[in-house]
């Protein structure tokens, strides 16, 4: 484990408040899809990143303050507005994974482990959700063993959660990185692909106050991934697949779901809500009989879609 979350308010010098060494990351209280997350590595990047906090911040703090305006909070939690950000240690060595749960009745339960694959310049950005898992079985039964004991330290009951790890295999460490109470939305059709149903059913479940009865590998595929397609640098779109383009592919790759987030003419500069390293031109969805066989389709699927990326200059980039 590692030392919690600091909160950080923006003020004079900031950076004299973070009592953590380079490199570290900095991120606001409330975001999505590491949106505004920036990994500091000096007080160079720590400056870019606060002009570039306190520039869009108010995307999500705006609506996140007026929501917690309606809610009774304790006064620790209650002087953390959205525009406050955390900094957290780096704890990024080794491999990342989620576990999907929830506690009814006392009783903690994981149901499901995915694997998340980061790509790019200090592994920044997802690639891509897999599931199931293919860390060790012995490891993920420590993560669900820490995560039993944390969720019941906690007092949590009724209700689903999903828990960040990253696993270490060079000294076997198991580290924490945060806790989300609620299902995720990118899991839903790889437990559809691999266990038969969208894990909404356990939401419901617990809503109603009953026992979740989640089905176990009754889907059509063994292993399935929700694919980020990314770009690395600012670009003009000059070409994307047409709808019959699209629909011929959803023939040629079976249950396979794409979803295009730009148009020709558009720089993806333009795209909203991104990564502080890169843009997500599509989601691709995949199921397959095993991995060799998912990751040889996706990368045929890439190819297939001709997506092309220009320079000012008009020249191809990749």
């Amino acid at each position: 484990m590692v030392e919690g979350p600091q909160p950080v308010r923006l003020v004079v010098d900031p950076l004299a408040e973070i009592d953590l060494a380079f490199p570290f990351w900095i991120k606001p209280v409330k975001s999505v899809s590491s949106y505004l997350a920036f990994r500091i590595r000096d007080q160079r990047d720590f400056d870019q990143a606060l002009r570039t906090l306190r520039s869009e911040i108010d995307r999500l703090a705006v609506p996140f303050d007026h929501i917690l305006g309606h809610a009774r909070l304790p006064p620790q939690i209650a002087a953390v507005s959205g525009r406050h950000c955390i900094a957290e240690a780096e704890i990024s060595r080794g491999r990342q994974c989620t576990l999907e749960g929830y506690v009814y009745e006392g009783e903690v339960v994981v149901y499901g482990v995915f694997d998340s694959v980061r790509a790019g310049g200090g592994r920044s950005s997802f690639a891509r959700y897999q599931y199931p898992s293919t860390l060790p079985a012995r490891v993920r039964r420590r993560m669900a063993a820490i995560t039993r004991r944390f969720m019941t330290h906690i007092g949590y009951d009724g209700a689903p959660f999903n828990v960040e790890y990253f696993w270490d295999p060079r000294d076997d460490a198991i580290r924490m990185l945060e806790v989300n109470t609620r299902i995720s939305k990118s899991h839903c059709p790889l437990f559809k692909m691999v266990d038969g149903e969208y894990h909404h059913a356990v939401n419901l479940a617990l809503g109603l106050g009953r026992r979740p009865d989640f089905p176990f590998r009754r889907g059509q595929h063994r292993v399935a991934a929700k694919f980020m397609l990314r770009h690395f640098r600012d670009a003009r779109v000059a070409r994307v697949p047409d709808a019959a383009e699209l629909e011929a592919l959803r023939a040629r790759f079976p249950d396979t779901e794409i979803e295009l987030h730009v148009a020709p003419g558009m720089r993806l500069s333009q795209l909203h809500v991104q990564d502080s390293y890169s843009y997500e031109v599509a989601v691709i969805y995949m199921g397959a009989p095993d991995q060799p066989t998912l990751l040889r389709n996706y990368a045929r699927l890439v190819d297939a879609m001709n997506l092309v990326f220009e320079d000012d200059g008009g020249e191809r980039v990749r």
